[in-house]
């Protein structure tokens, strides 16, 4: 998971070399539908690299319920990866973080409709010896999910 703490690491960089316009940031942010983003990326910098940022800024974090969840989801993947986080981040396209990162509910509707519709790289695996029925993922990944959480849930 060594890619999760570059990315931090370049936010931290980032935030030490350039005076920021934060109005600018914040309207850009606001604006592109990545507020939740950027603010864990800030809480991030500043946990694992002693970023400094606004006083502000830290006050919309230490504020923000979803921001400090967020915050301790990914501390317990850097610092304890397990196997059901690795999978999670691995192998699944859906993840709670990612629903709980985004902004918006449209966004949270249309990465829900994404996962249930979108077949995966198993289900193209899968899908390879019948090449000429290919465009059938698209109507069966819904089925084969909600047949999946059926019982799933009955266990």
């Amino acid at each position: 998971l060594w890619f999760a703490l570059e990315f931090v690491f370049q936010c931290t960089c980032l935030l030490n070399t350039a005076p920021l316009d934060w109005d600018r940031v914040l309207w850009l942010s606001k604006h592109l539908h990545c507020y939740k983003k950027l603010l864990l990326g800030l809480a991030l910098s500043k946990q694992y690299f002693k970023a400094v940022i606004p006083s502000e800024m830290n006050s919309e974090i230490e504020g923000s319920k979803d921001i400090q969840e967020l915050v301790r989801y990914v501390n317990k993947i850097i610092c304890s990866p397990t196997e059901k986080h690795q999978w999670e981040i691995h192998k699944s396209k859906f993840t709670r973080y990612q629903l709980r990162a985004l902004d918006r509910p449209a966004d949270k509707f249309r990465y829900l409709i994404f996962v249930a519709v979108f077949p995966t790289s198993n289900d193209w695996i899968r899908a390879g010896r019948f090449n000429r029925m290919t465009f059938l993922l698209y109507l069966f990944r819904p089925v084969r999910l909600a047949i999946k959480s059926l019982f799933k849930t009955n266990r």
